[in-house]
């Protein structure tokens, strides 16, 4: 159910090395609804320079918020959404400007190449409808 993450989820990993830096984003490639994902991708939560030691104890406000968390909110009727989360290695601790504006058609592959991110580290994925 969308309001079971109200709060935002808690993202936790293990990394090899605790000084090395993250990006998480997470993203909604079917809004406002998988038949016409006329806002595709949808950036939910934007977040760079993520300490691998505050990752490893789920502590990723820590970091740089290039995008607040915004819950999900599938409109009724849009069916299920996915939600997908992804984490990027950085090669060090960076600046992100200009930060992106718009949450809608994000471009998660454009942004990752932009910043050199390469392919992401983790990957996990949610579904969730109005309930």
């Amino acid at each position: 159910r969308s309001s079971d993450l109200a709060k935002g989820p808690t993202v936790k990993w293990s990394t090899e090395d605790e000084n090395a830096f993250y990006t998480l984003m997470m993203v909604d490639p079917d809004a406002p609804s998988a038949i016409h994902p006329t806002l595709a991708w949808y950036r939910h939560w934007l977040v760079g320079n993520i300490l691998g030691s505050n990752l490893t104890r789920g502590f990723v406000s820590g970091g740089s918020q290039l995008s607040d968390y915004v819950p999900p909110s599938p409109p009724a009727g849009s069916g299920y959404h996915r939600y997908f989360l992804y984490l990027f290695r950085q090669i060090d601790k960076m600046a992100f400007e200009p930060k992106p504006e718009s949450r809608t058609k994000f471009n998660p592959d454009s942004f990752a190449a932009i910043y050199a991110l390469g392919e992401p580290v983790a990957v996990n994925f949610f579904t969730a409808e109005k309930n």
